[in-house]
């Protein structure tokens, strides 16, 4: 059976041959996939810096970009949440680490994907398990952050409106983890 530039096998062959078909399957996207990316976000990285990768992970949100223009069908929701596991995986690890604000505003992004929380993590742990739950500790315990609304005299000031609700979810954030 030929799917697109796929060809799969149709006989069994015996025990383990629905394992021997899925690498097939899996080595044969592989080849094609290359082809399509020419390269991932590490691939994107100056060879000067080798054998370190600075900035893959925001060179990787274009690639994604341009496979999934190409593909087509993806649904918008699976593009979005490939593009915040290529743009967080690395910082996520030290969100405890970065600004208050910028720790929410990733926060925000990672809730959004819809793979939650709990796909995203396992998707930075298929990358790299080091720290791995405890920044998934660490955005749990943060999550009553997001529940901090805007008082509503503060309602309808525009611009304003956002920095004030910005400041005061900092301000829990702050709370939360003890700074």
């Amino acid at each position: 059976m030929q799917v697109g530039r796929l060809k799969l096998r149709q006989k069994s062959q015996g025990r383990g041959s629905i394992f021997k078909i899925i690498i097939d399957f899996l080595k044969q996207i592989y080849k094609i996939s290359k082809s399509w990316f020419g390269k991932d976000g590490k691939a994107a990285s100056s060879p000067d810096n080798y054998p370190h990768h600075y900035g893959h992970d925001k060179a990787g949100v274009p690639i994604i970009e341009n496979f999934c223009r190409r593909m087509k069908n993806i649904p918008q929701r699976y593009r979005f949440a490939a593009k915040t596991v290529a743009k967080y995986h690395m910082i996520v690890r030290e969100i405890d680490k970065i600004t208050p604000k910028k720790a929410i505003t990733i926060i925000q992004n990672i809730l959004k994907c819809s793979c939650g929380l709990d796909g995203f993590m396992d998707a930075v742990k298929a990358d790299n398990a080091r720290q791995n739950d405890e920044a998934r500790s660490f955005i749990r315990k943060m999550l009553p952050v997001l529940d901090v609304k805007l008082p509503e005299k503060y309602w309808n000031a525009g611009k304003k409106s956002s920095e004030i609700l910005t400041q005061l979810r900092v301000l829990k954030y702050k709370e939360l983890a003890g700074k």
